[in-house]
Order: structure tokens, then C-alpha cells, then sequence
């Protein structure tokens, strides 16, 4: 059987080979579940409901960027920072993996939304096996945003989501 089955697939063979329907559906979920595959339609790449993980994503580089101005509320000078952490495939944990296998892009939201007196965004970098990369942010900023970028990541993912551990100074 070939495992590019969806789910829909994968449960008219399992009923045409007189398998039980629940353990047609079980088997079809720990097929899934092991081989990562995703619901039938495959969406464009970097595109709203996209996927930013694959069987060929290789590394995952995560930087967090914050800026704020308060010189107007308390005479302070601006302060900003930039925290970095780097995830090969092999130094993912289990859960680590099974929140990238499902993490989806967002839309890009109806209107840039940036405040005045700062910002605080992810950008995630993930490049594949075959040397290719893509970047993703999760900032509701127009001018913060990846050039030409047609969605982004949700804000939660690398904020609260996904357990970043410690980070670096970014380089």
C-alpha cells in the first residue's frame, strides 16, 4: 500500500480488504502519525493553511526581535534585543516535532497593525535537505514582514507554543 494515501484513501481500501472500520481508522491514524502525512490537498507552499515542516525540513533557526521606544512615557532610552535558538532535526524532542508536523501558516491579517512604541516578533528559518530556505514571521507590521510574504506564522507558535529553551544573543 502506498503511504501517499489520505486518510479517505487509505479507509475505501482498508473497507475493500474487509477490515473492521475502527481498526481501519486506527491503523490509518498510526500510518499518519509515523510518516507525517497531511490531509489530501497539498496547499502551495508558504501560502495561508500551508504547512512549514516536511519530511525534508533539515534545521530550524528561530530568532526573537524587540524594540521598544520609551523615551516619550519615561524619558528611558529605547531598549532592544535579539534572542536566537538553532534546532537540527535529530536535536528536536518528540514534542518539539509534533508541534512543527502541525504547525500551519496564517493569513496575513486585513490591516498592518504596528504600535508606536515598539514591536516584539518571531522569524523562523527553516531550510530543507536540498539547501533551499524559508522565512517566516509572525508580525502584524507591514514593514516588518517578509518581503512579498503571502502568510504568516501564528504569533503563539514560537512565543508560546513551542518550547524554545534557551537562547543566544543573536550573531
Amino acid at each position: 500500500m502506498p503511504l501517499a494515501f489520505t486518510m479517505v484513501q487509505f479507509h475505501n481500501y482498508a473497507m475493500s480488504t474487509n477490515c473492521a472500520p475502527g481498526m481501519a481508522l486506527l491503523l490509518g491514524m498510526v500510518l499518519c502519525s509515523s510518516t507525517g502525512c497531511h490531509s489530501g490537498e497539498q496547499l502551495a507552499s508558504g501560502t495561508p493553511g500551508a504547512h512549514l515542516w516536511f519530511r525534508s525540513s533539515a534545521k530550524l533557526d528561530v530568532k526573537r526581535y524587540t524594540f521598544y521606544d520609551t523615551w516619550g512615557t519615561n524619558a528611558a532610552p529605547p531598549s532592544s534585543s535579539c534572542t536566537a535558538w538553532s534546532f537540527t532535526r535529530d536535536t528536536l524532542t518528540e514534542t518539539q516535532q509534533s508541534i512543527l508536523d502541525s504547525a500551519t501558516l496564517q493569513e496575513l491579517p486585513s490591516s498592518d497593525s504596528c504600535t508606536a512604541d515598539g514591536f516584539d516578533y518571531c522569524e523562523a528559518i527553516i531550510s530543507d535537505q536540498d539547501g533551499s530556505a524559508a522565512t517566516y514571521r509572525d508580525t502584524n507590521c507591514d514593514f516588518l514582514r517578509v518581503p512579498d510574504a503571502k502568510a504568516i506564522l501564528s504569533y503563539d507558535l514560537f512565543h508560546s507554543v513551542f518550547p524554545l529553551g534557551t537562547g543566544g544573543a543573536c550573531q
